[in-house]
């Protein structure tokens, strides 16, 4: 299944913390590659490693670090393109890594960024070969993008090329902690995981 997420901005960090928590928690032991087009390699591991996540388990394509460091040193599970922009080039490598090794996720941070640099149509064929190639490897695609930055043209062309279009604030409330509990004499009730109640759901926006 892949998926793209609309985010306020308002949140944005939180609620990005939130999602990438739960890829971990349901993807299992399997690992999960990362496309980071808005922070360093080094910043996200230590974020990783600061919500108590094994950054072991992911493997970073960082498109920021190259911009301000033109050789920058090696990191392991960290490969460097050159910039948010290199579409071609972050698709070999992500390309070449899932040739490599089995991947669970791929989560895509963010749609948001391409924008920036390329247009709409560009963007749409860039996804579409990601998706494909994720799809036929069995694997997830958890794709973010900032809310105001969807446009409705773009937002139907992006909607025949991924399985479900969520808008979080709407679809998934951040409502875990107000959750109430089982009552002690009943046998508590399994929750369905992060990907389950992401990807369980109907699309109503098709």
């Amino acid at each position: 299944m892949n998926i793209l997420t609309l985010v306020p901005f308002d949140g944005f960090v939180p609620i990005m913390t939130g999602i990438v928590k739960g890829v971990y928690r349901d993807t299992g032991e399997k690992k999960i590659c990362y496309i980071s087009l808005n922070k360093p390699c080094k910043a996200l591991i230590a974020t990783l490693q600061g919500e108590g996540l094994d950054s072991t388990r992911f493997h970073i394509i960082d498109a920021v670090t190259k911009m301000a460091v033109a050789a920058p040193k090696p990191i392991e599970g960290c490969s460097f393109v050159s910039s948010p922009a290199a579409l071609s080039e972050l698709y070999a490598t992500f390309s070449q890594l899932i040739e490599q090794e089995d991947y669970g996720a791929l989560i895509l941070d963010s749609v948001s960024t391409i924008l920036v640099y390329e247009h709409g149509s560009v963007v749409i064929k860039f996804l579409h070969m990601i998706i494909t190639k994720a799809s036929l490897k069995g694997c997830h695609g958890a794709f973010i993008c900032l809310k105001e930055d969807m446009d409705k043209q773009l937002l139907r062309e992006l909607n025949m090329i991924v399985d479900v279009v969520r808008d979080y604030a709407k679809d998934m409330p951040m409502q875990e902690a107000s959750e109430t509990p089982p009552a002690p004499a009943r046998r508590a009730e399994r929750k369905p995981g992060f990907l389950e109640r992401l990807f369980g759901r109907k699309n109503t926006q098709r």
